[in-house]
């Protein structure tokens, strides 16, 4: 089943920005972390999901690496932009972050589709990031911490998806390398198109 679940809870952390508080969640069927109707002011940082401890292997959850949905009380953050509070989100059998039905989540300093290092691909075999019918995600950040490293993944960087239209705050795209290793020198390149929007309006990417 889940690596961890969480339905109508609130203010909960789970890993912290020390190797010694680092959760290793892979092998899950069917994803990693779902966090789910409710549960706001949640954090996830520094955990390895869907690799081996050391991160540089594939040990996937069979669908996601983190899911989030129905959460609409806003606070929740996959990563963060301070030192340690990313996630490694590599080697998942679909996408490695999937946001939906949700506001005011962010996703942060992330490592998605690489391994540790983000030198090399350990891919989700989706999309590095899929949000769907959801408003007001931030995704990256104007300073360098916030910066998720998005590169090869099995199909799209980060696909958007019908997001509420008369919404005027969809996703904003900030900061990140899509594409490329940790150093924005070399391609990683993730197979399908960097961005995509299907059926959406009202985002900022830059």
């Amino acid at each position: 089943f889940y690596g961890i679940t969480m339905v109508n809870s609130q203010a909960v952390q789970i890993g912290g920005t020390t190797p010694a508080a680092r959760n290793v969640i892979s092998g899950n069927d069917p994803s990693g972390i779902n966090l789910q109707f409710g549960s706001p002011d949640t954090v996830i940082h520094g955990n390895y999901i869907g690799t081996n401890s050391a991160g540089d292997q594939a040990v996937g959850n069979a669908v996601f690496g983190v899911k989030v949905i129905l959460t609409n009380d806003g606070g929740n953050k996959v990563g963060g932009d301070q030192p340690g509070e990313g996630n490694l989100i590599s080697g998942n059998g679909d996408a490695g972050v999937y946001v939906s039905l949700s506001t005011n989540s962010a996703v942060q300093g992330n490592i998605i589709g690489l391994n540790a290092t983000g030198a090399g691909a350990v891919p989700n075999l989706g999309a590095g990031i899929r949000m769907t019918i959801s408003s007001n995600v931030l995704i990256g950040g104007d300073v360098a911490g916030a910066r998720n490293i998005i590169s090869g993944n099995g199909e799209t960087g980060v696909q958007i998806s019908r997001n509420d239209m008369d919404n005027p705050n969809g996703a904003r795209l900030y900061g990140n390398y899509i594409g490329a290793d940790i150093t924005g020198e070399s391609a990683i390149p993730n197979a399908g198109p960097g961005v995509e929007l299907l059926d959406t309006s009202n985002n900022i990417i830059g």
